[in-house]
């Protein structure tokens, strides 16, 4: 195989001309299998059929992987296929061959199939890795597209590749419906050129250019270009943007008449002269129904505004403000924060007045224990506002036992949710939990690292854990430990009921305890939980025996949804992952998999995350697709089954509130509806293509009774059965 030549530099083959990917992907075959690739199928996606391409997807993913790129389903898009951004769990470095092969590849499936509609371009930098993905996707295959709607991509602060062709490229995709731009830095040839898009545009609705630092002169060029277009309907944009010319600003949001969402985002120390600018502009807008800002400085004149801005709309229906403190680091900041509290506490009256929002997100720092018992007062009282969320950091989250006792005692409980923080042990990214309130009531977690010297304290507290306020959070290290600290942990993991996350360090070289008794049974006992859905392992030692039983009680587990492997030791490593992935094809609960920057995956070890990330893409379909069935996107017998395997799997219903955006509890209604127009004897074999209409036999002559004679009652025992996935069809996705 000659692997010199690559289509980054080339064109597509024109009839009677060479195939240039001949040479590179004719042979080509899956890593993992004998399975050939076959890069030449057509797209054959319609309105009413996904493209055949789905059901081949785990094979084309072996090697778009080495691009940090998966091919999905798009929920709620019907037949459409998205390329997402996904971190390569193999993370061991694409070899020349691999890249130019994976490269290849894309660059076909862009320029053939017209399914695919949706891009997200993973960090592009100037690795030479990197450059080759830029060079095939960005100037080549992407130019003139008209499939791709919608378009995502973050450039790193190294990466020079916002020049004249990324540009030409950009202004060429006519049919760009949505587009998502990170930069650092915004240069006058990026300016110019999204001024360029925005003006003519017909199509573009979506724009999100989070730009940090912008000059006024770009910002003034970027807004002019808003004032101008006519199609745009959702918008974010960094603070630097809002604040470079406000006065500019302000004219535009007084005066859009299409613009429907809107987002600023600010970074760490932002002046509050953007929430002035967004509060004045949207006193006199009369279209903006949403309005979202994270991370900008609130004062006393900025929260003043803001309340005139809550008294006087008549258009906001949802008002997201995730308020950012910089801290007190000089003594006049003090007066300034209690002026602010002043200032927010007046919101309560403007919110009196407004009988149009519907929901509202807020920090729970944005007013003081005493205000937020005085706002519930008002939620109680006031009908149209249906949802507040409360958003709490790390180092806030001690206040919300104290709000949620509140919230119980007015009795508007039903409207208010709380989301809480946390760091992400394998990344450096900030993720959010929901809690209802009496999750939130509750609340508490215990972080401990345990050594020889503390375990006298720390057993004290493992046997009164039952009477303490239910843990929802437990994290664990543990260095040197004692076996009636181990037994203690085994029975509080199989009693417990609201334990969400678990993350579990263990040092085995001074393990005092017999390890396979209490492996089974702390393996067992995970298997016996059915409300932990976050899992973290970390083993460091040269026993694999624990690992492994770790393994297998994550894949026979009905609820865990998101593991992470916190050790990076290749022995334990192993063991875990080749447990896991045993029986992981009868795992219908795992949606997330996450594991060490560092690791250097063995061959063997690459194959198993092979597997367990195909699991992972197998569920995250049904989801998908279930999604499209109850949004009334696609109602064909793939989105039917993947329904009816989301209904008989909970875990993968709160998957699924989640891609709909709604309430677990409003997923389990509307997933049960869903099967009840799916679960009747006529509506499975109509959507199965056995008959029309309805199922009708004909008579047997010794009178015993036929399939129709079945009543409701008897069908619905044998459905319990009988899932449309049992149905054999030409193309299974």
């Amino acid at each position: 195989m000659d692997c010199t030549r690559s289509v980054a530099t080339g064109a597509p083959a024109r009839c009677g001309s060479a195939d240039p990917l001949g040479d590179i992907l004719v042979h080509l075959e899956g890593a993992r299998g004998s399975s050939r690739i076959d890069y030449r199928m057509p797209c054959t996606a319609s309105e009413y059929a996904v493209c055949h391409i789905v059901a081949s997807a785990p094979l084309w993913n072996e090697f778009l992987c080495w691009l940090d790129l998966e091919l999905r389903e798009l929920p709620g898009r019907g037949t459409q296929l998205r390329l997402v951004h996904v971190r390569n769990l193999c993370d061991t470095g694409a070899t020349p061959v691999q890249l130019r092969q994976s490269a290849d590849l894309l660059y076909w499936l862009l320029k053939t199939h017209r399914c695919v509609t949706s891009v997200q371009i993973p960090t592009i930098t100037d690795n030479p890795t990197k450059y080759i993905f830029y060079k095939v996707v960005l100037c080549n295959v992407l130019k003139g597209n008209d499939s791709v709607k919608a378009f995502s991509i973050d450039i790193s602060r190294s990466a020079r590749v916002t020049g004249e062709s990324f540009c030409e490229v950009l202004l060429s995709m006519k049919h760009l419906e949505e587009l998502r731009w990170e930069i650092p830095t915004c240069t006058a040839t990026l300016s110019n050129t999204i001024s360029a898009l925005l003006v003519p545009s017909k199509t573009l609705t979506v724009l999100d250019f989070n730009t940090p630092y912008i000059t006024k002169e770009q910002a003034w060029i970027l807004l002019n270009a808003l004032r101008a277009n006519c199609t745009l309907r959702n918008l974010t944009l960094s603070s630097s943007a809002v604040t470079a010319p406000p006065s500019m600003f302000i004219t535009f949001l007084s005066n859009t008449v299409a613009l429907k969402h809107l987002r600023v985002v600010g970074k760490p120390y932002t002046e509050s002269d953007a929430l002035i600018s967004v509060f004045r502009g949207m006193i006199f807008n009369r279209t903006v129904s949403s309005l979202e800002l994270q991370q900008l400085s609130l004062d006393g004149y900025s929260a003043m505004l803001g309340a005139k801005m809550l008294a006087e709309s008549r258009v906001l229906r949802s008002f997201r403000l995730l308020r950012y403190f910089p801290g007190v680091m000089f003594p006049f900041e003090k007066l300034r924060s209690a002026e602010t509290y002043k200032q927010t506490a007046s919101w309560l009256y403007a919110l009196s007045k407004n009988d149009t929002l519907q929901y509202t997100t807020l920090s729970v720092n944005i007013w003081t224990d005493e205000c937020w018992e005085q706002f519930f007062l008002l939620l109680s009282r006031n009908d149209s506002l249906k949802e507040v969320t409360i958003v709490a950091r790390e180092n806030e989250r001690s206040r919300l036992t104290e709000i949620a006792k509140k919230v119980e005692e007015v009795g508007c409980g039903e409207k208010v949710s709380f989301l809480v923080s946390f760091e992400d042990s394998c990344s450096d990214d900030r993720y959010y939990e929901r809690y209802s309130l009496v999750d939130c009531k509750n609340y508490s977690e215990l972080q401990a690292s345990v050594r020889a010297e503390d375990n006298c304290t720390v057993l004290q507290v493992y046997r009164e854990l039952s009477t303490y306020p239910p843990l929802t959070f437990l994290s664990l290290v543990l260095a040197e430990w004692k076996e009636e600290l181990c037994w203690l942990l085994v029975k509080y993991v199989s009693t417990s009921s609201t334990l969400r996350k678990m993350d579990l360090k263990l040092h085995l070289a001074r393990f005092q305890t017999e390890l396979g008794d209490w492996w089974l049974a702390l393996s067992q006992s995970l298997q016996r939980n059915r409300s932990i859905t976050n899992f973290g392992m970390g083993v460091e030692g040269d026993r694999v025996e624990g690992a492994g039983r770790l393994g297998e009680a994550v894949a026979r587990s009905k609820t865990i949804r998101k593991i992470r492997l916190l050790s990076p030791l290749l022995h334990t490593r192993l063991g875990f992952l080749q447990a896991l992935c045993i029986n992981i094809s009868e795992n219908y609960a795992l949606c997330c998999v996450c594991v060490y920057w560092e690791v250097l995956c063995l061959p063997w070890e690459r194959d198993w995350l092979a597997v367990i990330q195909n699991t992972v893409n197998r569920n995250l379909g049904y989801v998908a697709r279930a999604a499209q069935f109850l949004n009334q996107a696609r109602r064909d017998i793939s989105c039917a089954a993947a329904l009816d395997r989301v209904y008989r799997h909970p875990a993968l219903i709160v998957e699924l509130s989640k891609v709909l955006a709604v309430s677990e509890a409003y997923a389990v209604v509307a997933v049960r509806q869903g099967y009840r127009s799916i679960e009747g004897m006529h509506e499975f074999m109509r959507l199965a293509g056995v008959v029309k209409t309805r199922v009708t036999c004909q008579p047997r002559n010794d009178g015993r009774p036929q399939l129709d004679a079945l009543d409701e009652h008897c069908w619905a025992h044998v459905r319990r059965y009988l899932q449309l996935d049992d149905v054999a069809r030409p193309c299974r996705s």
